[in-house]
């Protein structure tokens, strides 16, 4: 099975959620599901049964990830004092060399 489809998939008409272990979840493997109508679930994973309260993940919000700009190039100076940087409008091609978590998760199996 292809990893990016593990987990759980909630469709609500409006939007589809991804739930999976880096979201909350124990397990990414869900074997069953029992859902009562109330924003409550049962679920049956291989560490066993769990409940999900959908509540919480109706109202999570993912952290947003830390970059850190290292350089910006325009033309053909590079500037690494970004405090106040102001570029002019004929500076049409701008690298950025920037730095960030990967979030990417790969369990072990």
């Amino acid at each position: 099975m292809d990893r990016k489809y593990e987990g759980l998939y909630l469709f609500d008409w409006n939007s589809i959620k991804h739930l999976n272990r880096q979201t909350g979840l124990s397990s990414d493997e869900i074997f069953s599901l029992n859902f009562d109508g109330k924003k409550i679930s049962i679920y049956r994973d291989k560490h066993g049964i769990s409940f999900l309260d959908l509540n919480y993940f109706d109202s999570y919000k993912p952290p947003a990830p830390n970059v850190k700009i290292n350089n910006v190039k325009a033309g053909d100076s590079t500037y690494t004092n970004l405090n106040n940087l102001v570029l002019e409008p004929e500076q049409n091609h701008v690298n950025l060399d920037f730095s960030a978590l990967s979030f990417f998760f790969t369990p072990v199996r």
